[in-house]
């Protein structure tokens, strides 16, 4: 009987995790349509301070926000200073490339993360909030895992890689691209509702 009332609360759980998941998404997709713009352009400045510092031979020629046909985009245009071999086998000291990307892609993290804590059962508002908080530091952190590598990868995508970092690096950019995004909002997320459920040892007397 005890089995049984477990696992009907398991289901009652998961349940009402999954009714409150939908309209979360729902609302953080919308949220973050309104407010995307102003995200993506605070973290700019440490997007590219990661990347120069992963490459300091990079010259930022352009690196900024747009909408272009009604699509947010994030235009690069770096030059890079040093000796680079591309893909058709041509030599040279330095070589510029031009690109963009969706700015919609920068805010999947905060909208599966934040989702997925208003959406945790078992947890009173002023909790979530707390959670929130908690979350913005392990955002930051996920963030910087994900974007910054993404673009120096799209940078170098047409240059052969000789270095064992930059081999690392192709293979980080291929797993994020196949679901390794979405399990770095997770983590995040559990990092933040973690502190709730860790209890402080109780000393006993003895």
């Amino acid at each position: 009987m005890t089995h049984k009332n477990t696992l009907n609360r398991s289901q009652f759980s998961i349940t009402v995790f999954i009714m409150r998941l939908i309209p979360s998404i729902v609302f953080m997709s919308f949220l973050f349509y309104g407010i995307g713009a102003s995200y993506v352009k605070l973290l700019i400045p440490l997007i590219q301070y990661e990347m120069k510092w992963i490459h300091p031979e990079y010259q930022f020629i352009q690196f900024s926000y747009d909408i272009q046909n009604n699509t947010e985009k994030l235009i690069l245009q770096i030059s890079i200073n040093r000796y680079c071999v591309d893909g058709q086998g041509r030599t040279g000291n330095v070589r510029q490339v031009q690109f963009s990307v969706c700015g919609s892609m920068i805010y999947i993290h905060p909208i599966i993360m934040f989702s997925f804590i208003f959406a945790w059962p078992g947890m009173r508002l002023v909790k979530r909030i707390g959670a929130c908080c908690i979350a913005i530091p392990f955002l930051l952190i996920v963030q910087m895992l994900d974007t910054p590598i993404l673009l120096i990868c799209l940078a170098e995508n047409n240059l052969v890689i000789f270095e064992y970092s930059g081999l690392i690096r192709q293979f980080w950019c291929y797993i994020l691209s196949h679901g390794g995004r979405q399990f770095l909002s997770l983590i995040g997320c559990i990092f933040s509702i973690l502190p709730f459920y860790l209890k402080m040892p109780t000393s006993s007397n003895q």
